[in-house]
């Protein structure tokens, strides 16, 4: 999206245009990134829908290029853990492999992590030093349990939009949300942390 200017290009994530996602503006050095994301399938996003939100945003002021959509692959906590059972070292990372995070849609680390774990793998199982398939489950375990948090995690926050977002968003608890995920999705914690404030809000609500 390239704004008109003097237009605003503030980080957002909006969660009013979809059911169990949010849409969202990334400021790029000359234009914005944005789009919509769901955990719904029946959820439909398209291209019109898109477009219809962002000029919803900007009041029709911004010139949209660049316009593309894809599925995210979820599942590997329960997926990655199988392949140990195969005699057939094939491994698969990623979005491939289901490795995006179900709370926010994010797949990079789990691609970055996923793939070294394949790396790894690969490694012991040509060297002989052991079984590729169990080397890979074993590199991926703290992934697939953070993931399986996450995916717990998903259920809750959408089923409890108001208090989620207060939660993940309140001052003092903002910063733990963005160092659990830029630190290599230390959900474990997080989830903790949330469990807490959960049950403190509620108790003082």
């Amino acid at each position: 999206v390239l704004p008109a200017d003097g237009m605003p290009a503030d980080l957002i994530f909006d969660f009013e245009p979809v059911r169990r996602g949010y849409g969202w503006v990334f400021p790029k050095r000359d234009h914005l990134n944005m789009g919509l994301y769901t955990a719904v399938g029946e959820e439909k996003i398209d291209r019109a829908r898109l477009l219809a939100w962002i000029g919803d945003r900007f009041e029709g002021e911004a010139s949209v290029e660049h316009v593309t959509g894809q599925y995210l692959g979820f599942g590997a906590e329960h997926l990655a853990a199988e392949s140990a059972l195969s005699d057939r070292p094939v491994f698969l990372v990623g979005d491939a492999g289901g490795f995006a995070d179900p709370l926010t849609g994010e797949g990079i680390y789990g691609a970055i992590a996923s793939g070294q774990a394949a790396a790894a793998a690969i490694d012991a199982g040509l060297s002989g030093d052991a079984l590729a398939t169990e080397v890979f489950a074993l590199e991926t375990l703290r992934l697939r349990r953070d993931l399986r948090l996450s995916a717990s995690g998903a259920r809750w926050f959408y089923a409890n939009f108001d208090l989620g977002y207060r939660a993940l968003t309140a001052p003092v608890f903002r910063g733990a949300v963005i160092n659990a995920y830029a630190n290599g999705t230390k959900v474990a914690s997080l989830a903790n942390a949330v469990r807490r404030f959960a049950r403190m809000f509620s108790i003082n609500a």
